[in-house]
């Protein structure tokens, strides 16, 4: 199977409407049904479901050919045959992948911006502190749900990007 068949495999798999028809030059707008009609790739991020099947397609294209996206080429909205052209490009330059790898999974946990938004939550409960007890809880509930989503999601990144890093590092 070639690099074109693969990719569309993966496409299809991760589409809502697996084999519908689709336009080439903006095949990414296509993993979700009805995409604008600019055909603005800002229309699959700013849904829940379309930036799911986005990411979800990056990543079994990911894993499956052991490259690594940048997040550059994460946020561009490829034509097939530019997708094609640097899959197979980062395919034959691991270097490429190796260092796009190598960012993400220094970057992988923001602790600044976890810190920053524990400091506002703190001061949202320090003042419902002077309310009543219910309301305390509430916070405190609040603020162990975030944390606790916060370490789930980073746990699930970086479980995803040691299995790609075995997979980049391996070939050599």
């Amino acid at each position: 199977m070639d690099i074109q068949e693969r990719i569309l495999k993966n496409f299809n798999k991760n589409r809502k409407n697996p084999n519908d028809e689709f336009v080439e030059d903006y095949f990414l707008t296509y993993l979700i049904p009805n995409p604008s009609q600019n055909h603005n790739l800002g229309f699959i991020n700013n849904s829940f479901k379309g930036n799911n099947r986005h990411n979800n397609f990056l990543e079994d294209i990911q894993i499956e050919f052991g490259i690594c996206f940048s997040y550059k080429d994460k946020d561009r909205n490829y034509k097939l045959e530019e997708f094609i052209e640097r899959v197979t490009n980062l395919v034959s330059n691991k270097k490429a992948s190796k260092a796009a790898l190598t960012y993400k999974l220094k970057h992988v946990f923001h602790s600044g911006r976890f810190i920053n938004q524990n400091i506002v939550i703190l001061l949202f409960a320090l003042f419902l502190w002077k309310i009543n007890l219910f309301t305390k809880i509430v916070a405190v509930l609040i603020i162990l749900v975030f944390n606790l989503g916060v370490i789930y999601f980073y746990q699930k990144e970086r479980k995803y990007l040691t299995k790609l890093k075995e997979k980049i590092f391996v070939k050599d």
